[in-house]
């Protein structure tokens, strides 16, 4: 399969520029398991803390989304520094019409991008680099669209129960629709028009 290929070709790339891990099994046998154990606890901490989602029994008509551990070891000033854990779901599994409604990720064009840089460049003018931590998880889901997921690997479910999403992960198709209303809805409430 053309997908598999790709994949392994991914993975072969990522291992010539450093530690990756892609699934659980291979990650429990890292040699350093511990920092890798604590950057997946803080990253589920945080995704529990902001109501994610909620324990349920599975509906007999559901189908739920698979989910991964994706690890990767951030790079500060060429240095190993941070192990990062995050929580993606398979969105490929989703279906339109069952999983969510619409999807569309906003993005800015070539002509406003090349205004901006300019205008940042001048003298009097600046630009402040931002990076919002667990930006899709604070996204909600809209109450209509009912997506559920699979046990997280290393948190076990009991039998019979699945977890309902409430906020919008990494990997679900309409995750940059929903952050992109959350964001809009945000600057129209400071002034901002659109």
């Amino acid at each position: 399969c053309m997908c598999s290929w790709v994949s392994r070709s991914v993975q072969a790339r990522d291992a010539l520029r450093g530690r990756f891990y892609y699934d659980w099994k291979s990650m429990l046998k890292a040699p350093d398991l511990e920092q890798w154990m604590a950057a997946v606890k803080l990253e589920y901490d945080t995704l529990v803390k902001m109501g994610c989602w909620e324990v349920v029994d599975i509906p007999p008509d559901a189908q739920l989304l698979g989910v991964r551990w994706v690890f990767k070891l951030k790079r500060i000033q060429s240095v190993y520094e941070k192990h990062k854990a995050r929580l993606v779901v398979k969105g490929y599994m989703q279906e339109k019409g069952i999983h969510y409604s619409e999807s569309y990720s906003p993005t800015i064009s070539q002509v406003s991008l090349r205004i901006v840089m300019t205008l940042t460049s001048m003298p009097g003018f600046s630009s402040w680099d931002l990076d919002a931590t667990s930006a899709f998880v604070s996204a909600k889901l809209p109450a209509d669209e009912m997506v559920y997921m699979e046990a997280i690997p290393g948190f076990p479910l009991p039998k019979g129960k699945c977890l309902r999403l409430l906020r919008t992960l990494y990997g679900l198709v309409q995750s940059p629709l929903a952050f992109y209303k959350l964001c809009r809805e945000v600057y129209i409430s400071v002034g901002f028009r659109q």
